[in-house]
């Protein structure tokens, strides 16, 4: 009766398979009864949940509907199906609206929510069709799609439009970062921003808050100073500081707590700010280490383990720091504009689905809600890649200015990553699923991108060989950075007389 990664389609396929399975049947139990072992072979092998109803209770399942209801077999055979819904007014619509799809179409579909054994609800699509359309009461054919996550992607989309529907000139309670963009996107972006420039980096709010995960925070900082209450005050309000100076300009400053330099670039709406990215925990030859060193002893911590941790943190001139955060201010301007255009595009949105509320209460009023809101996301989608591709421009213009080989160097990587999570972007929300993507599209992707940058015609040959494998965007991204880092090196360092022939599996 269940399944996890199958699309609606496939869940059609499915059940078509078992009503073609028995067909057969005239209406009789003994013709029934032979196409069994039939039926019973799509409900073993199918990949997804899968299982028959009979006046409502339930006749046969199989292993996948089992792991995802976390009941024992024993536990749902010859059960009424109540035991599978969230209450009994849930049952009851669904058993009054599908079972009259069924009789006017011979197919039926709906969203509903279900309750495991273990109590926790998640929401899901029915989809049944009976084994005889001539006689229904012999059973009907039952696929449940988890649609949890995609409603909960689509909940989060309302909430940011109407959060951007808000006036612009508000005030900042009238905006949120996380109403803007995705976070899950800004993390990876500044995991590769970290990762490539070597300092350490976070988009807080205006009060400090951290909105994502500290990236490359050194030893001193995240286990030792703030490990103390003083020491995680300081830092706090060193964040908060330095975000109040941003104001749309870049700032460089050592840390109010442990005296590392710091810097920063803000990020606004307009004339409002909504958040701070902030870089920094490092040494530079001027800074004063014997003074870091006393802060120990102000915060309570083992002076011996406190110089361990301090030994550790990168070193990095002034000059580069700098550089670095020049940077990170252009990242942050486009930021911001995206930011006002995302806003300004969905109170266009909104002004035009308000025109058109009358309009909602037919059944073709819904349907173009559901059309616009998916070009809502395409648009934002679009809008955000398109964001990125600047902020790559940018950093490779940054880049042909840079004085010093080694920070052209780090732009330059910085560069190729942002590109190859712009792609990894680009190819998101296919029809298969918009957390997934096809992994030999997307690696073929970037070695054109490398091409395009790096070669000149019939310089190096690239020969792939990829597997059309569906795979999440968590995993698909670092293999993403690593092609890109290895491919690269290659390129540059590898083949000292021009020509080459790459081939990949």
């Amino acid at each position: 009766m269940f399944f996890r990664t199958a699309e609606p389609a496939a869940l059609g396929s499915a059940l078509e398979a078992a009503y073609r399975l028995a067909a057969a049947a005239s209406g009789t139990e003994r013709e029934l009864a032979e196409c069994e072992p039939r039926l019973n072979s799509v409900l073993t092998t199918v990949p997804f949940g899968f299982g028959v109803v009979r006046n409502r209770a339930i006749t046969d399942l199989n292993d996948w509907a089992l792991s995802m209801s976390g009941y024992e077999r024993e536990e749902l055979i010859g059960k009424n199906t109540r035991i599978l819904f969230a209450d009994d007014a849930e049952f009851e619509r669904v058993g009054r609206d599908l079972y009259a799809e069924l009789d006017e179409g011979g197919v039926g579909e709906i969203e509903s929510r279900y309750r495991r054994k273990d109590g926790t609800l998640f929401e899901v699509l029915l989809r049944g069709t009976p084994l005889d359309l001539a006689d229904p009461s012999l059973g009907i054919a039952f696929a449940v799609l988890d649609i949890s996550e995609r409603k909960r992607i689509e909940r989060a989309l309302e909430s940011r439009v109407l959060a951007l529907t808000r006036p612009l000139e508000a005030g900042t309670e009238a905006f949120r970062f996380e109403d803007l963009f995705d976070l899950e996107e800004m993390q990876r972006i500044q995991d590769a921003f970290a990762e490539a420039t070597g300092v350490a980096s976070v988009i807080i709010d205006l009060d400090g808050r951290p909105l994502t995960t500290p990236s490359n925070f050194c030893r001193l900082c995240s286990l030792i100073i703030r490990s103390s209450e003083e020491g995680r005050a300081n830092c706090f309000e060193s964040d908060a500081h330095i975000g109040r100076s941003l104001n749309g300009k870049a700032t460089i400053r050592p840390c109010l707590s442990g005296g590392l330099w710091d810097g920063g670039a803000g990020i606004m709406v307009g004339d409002t700010q909504v958040a701070n990215w902030l870089i920094g925990q490092i040494l530079d030859e001027s800074s004063d280490l014997e003074a870091v060193r006393n802060y120990a002893a102000k915060i309570g911590a083992d002076q011996g383990e406190f110089d361990a941790a301090l030994a550790e943190v990168p070193r990095m001139s002034l000059d580069r720091f700098e550089k670095v955060s020049r940077a990170l201010f252009l990242i942050g301007n486009q930021l911001s504009a995206l930011a006002y255009r995302n806003a300004q595009q969905a109170r266009a949105i909104a002004e035009r689905k308000h025109a058109e509320e009358s309009l909602r209460e037919s059944s073709e009023a819904l349907k173009l809600a559901l059309v616009e809101k998916e070009a809502l996301y395409k648009e934002l989608k679009h809008r955000v890649k398109n964001g990125m591709a600047v902020i790559a421009g940018l950093i490779g213009l940054e880049s042909g200015n840079a004085r010093s080989e080694e920070a052209r160097e780090v732009l330059e990587s910085t560069r190729t990553r942002v590109e190859s999570l712009s792609i990894l972007y680009d190819l998101l929300g296919g029809d298969r699923s918009p957390n997934a993507v096809r992994i030999d599209s997307y690696l073929t992707r970037i070695l054109a991108s490398i091409a395009s940058s790096l070669l000149e015609e019939g310089d190096i040959e690239f020969r792939t060989e990829f597997d059309p494998l569906m795979i999440h965007a968590r995993t698909a991204a670092p293999l993403g950075l690593l092609l890109m880092e290895a491919v690269t090196n290659s390129i540059k360092y590898a083949f000292p007389d021009g020509g080459a022939d790459i081939g990949f599996r």
